[in-house]
């Protein structure tokens, strides 16, 4: 974790990211880790564009970010039983 990271962490206890003038993700959970990753955050968005760009609202706080979208398992079982 570089020092600029540890700075910006502090950021992580706001509620939303603002990805546009309308939108913006809701944090709902965060995490300090030990691993390859420093931080989890959990974020709700709109659709996946207002995700992404959250994703890179992040990143210009010096934050790294991976966006990986998540689907409840019943959910994935329903789209496996499509096929």
């Amino acid at each position: 974790m570089t020092s600029r990271t540890r700075r910006n962490s502090r950021r992580c206890g706001a509620t939303s990211v603002r990805t546009s003038e309308d939108q913006h993700a809701d944090l709902k959970h965060t995490y300090a880790i030990l691993g390859e990753y420093d931080f989890l955050v959990v974020m709700e968005a709109p659709d996946r564009t207002a995700a992404y760009q959250a994703g890179v609202a992040l990143e210009r706080h010096g934050l790294d970010a991976q966006t990986m979208e998540i689907i409840p398992t019943e959910e994935l079982a329903e789209v496996v039983d499509d096929l």
